[in-house]
């Protein structure tokens, strides 16, 4: 008997299960959304489901491309919906994702260090929520450790980025990565900020290149401590 080594994305049936249920090998594609067994595969009919959401874009990526005229029998642009919708599903993650990643920095580690503990130079790449422009953050970090604990510093670029990923305001980014901070780190001295390059301003309407903007929250001790806000920003120069 031939055994297969894919398993089904959602409910991990292996694809020997399933060809010795009812012959029919996994369904699916490992670039785009993984493999599903012939029931999960049905499920996705629901919106909920990956597979319905990635569908569902392709088509959408697909008919606007049309709408502009664009030929995608050539052979630059056969494979541009699919690598067009891969890009906004990437940025467009859903509230459950983004909870998935922030609960992975939920655990902390003791820790007798009281000083401050900083993230800097994250590098991520949103969208302006009302062009859809690609929008470059350099993103700074800090808090101060509560109650004996740290949060591992592995975690912390990667729930700054998801934070950034998502189509919305700089002025958000900054407040809802602050927020994520306190609650993982159970500490209220948190501090966040970030610098912009907007294409949205370099592209179109003002039209200009060099300009970034700097959003910044203070909070506990950084905000109302002059001496700890002095060490946050002397980091940067």
């Amino acid at each position: 008997m031939v055994t297969y080594t894919r398993a089904c994305k959602v409910c991990s049936t292996t694809e020997t299960e399933q060809m010795a249920a009812i012959g029919r090998r996994l369904r699916g594609k490992s670039h785009e959304s993984g493999f599903y067994c012939e029931t999960c595969y049905s499920g996705s009919e629901t919106r909920e489901h990956p597979e319905y959401r990635r569908r569902k874009v392709l088509a959408a990526a697909t008919a606007f491309l049309e709408a502009l005229g664009v030929d995608l029998s050539e052979e630059d642009f056969a494979e541009t919906p699919r690598r067009m919708s891969s890009f906004f599903l990437e940025h467009f993650i859903s509230q459950q994702e983004l909870d998935d990643i922030i609960r992975s920095i939920r655990v902390t580690f003791p820790s007798v260090y009281e000083g401050m503990v900083s993230v800097e130079a994250v590098n991520a790449v949103g969208l302006c929520p009302h062009h859809l422009l690609p929008v470059t953050y350099t993103i700074r970090a800090a808090y101060i450790p509560a109650e004996g604990r740290v949060i591992g510093l592995s975690k912390l670029p990667r729930v700054i980025e998801a934070c950034a990923l998502y189509p919305r305001l700089q002025e958000n980014i900054t407040s809802l990565i602050a927020d994520v901070l306190s609650r993982a780190s159970g500490s209220g001295d948190v501090a966040v900020h970030i610098v912009g390059r907007h294409e949205c301003m370099s592209h179109r309407g003002v039209k200009q290149h060099a300009a970034t903007t700097s959003t910044a929250i203070l909070r506990g001790e950084f905000r109302t401590n002059a001496e700890v806000r002095q060490e946050f920003y002397a980091q940067f120069k």
